[in-house]
């Protein structure tokens, strides 16, 4: 599956063509709240991640094999935007 984190509407947007590609193959997608709805609205199955919960969501998805593959577009490109990178093997 492929977890998605897409910070403005025009990020989003501009994935719904790969979105098109990835359920063609059948790969489950999973979202935060925002960018869950937007990809609801346009017409795709998508499960929703807590963003309280989600470094552990996150971890746990990818450790059972549910997810591995992951996009993140940062709402903006400042330092007050928390990042952290976790390398699971």
């Amino acid at each position: 599956g492929v977890f998605i984190s897409a910070g403005r509407p025009e990020e989003k947007a501009m994935l719904l063509p790969s979105l098109s590609i990835l359920r063609e193959m059948k790969i489950p997608l999973y979202a935060t709240s925002g960018t869950a709805d937007f990809i609801r609205k346009h017409g795709f199955k998508v499960e929703q991640i807590e963003w309280q919960s989600i470094q552990s969501s996150l971890s746990t998805l990818i450790q059972t094999g549910k997810v591995d593959f992951v996009i993140n577009v940062p709402k903006n490109y400042t330092r007050n935007e928390p990042v952290s990178y976790t390398h699971l093997t």
